[in-house]
């Protein structure tokens, strides 16, 4: 499934080393931002739901979330050089 997943592949790094953990990062490009200058909340959502997937696929069961709920600690920032 991951070859077929370009939305994810474009911003996400993955790592899954045993059922149920994910450790992912993503670097804000300037496209990724807001008006306000901060990462948009999509693309934060794109990597949360990717993170789901993950953990909830392996080892290589499909299954989807039907609910999901993130709560903003910080805002995202561009990144820079």
């Amino acid at each position: 499934m991951w070859n077929e997943d370009d939305a994810s592949r474009v911003s996400a790094w993955r790592s899954c080393d045993q059922a149920g953990e994910a450790t992912l990062t993503m670097t804000i490009l300037p496209h990724m931002v807001n008006g306000h200058g901060i990462a948009h909340g999509g693309f934060i959502f794109l990597l949360a739901d990717f993170g789901l997937r993950l953990c909830l696929q392996f080892p290589q069961r499909a299954r989807v979330a039907a609910q999901c709920n993130i709560s903003f600690i910080r805002p995202g920032k561009l990144a820079i050089g």
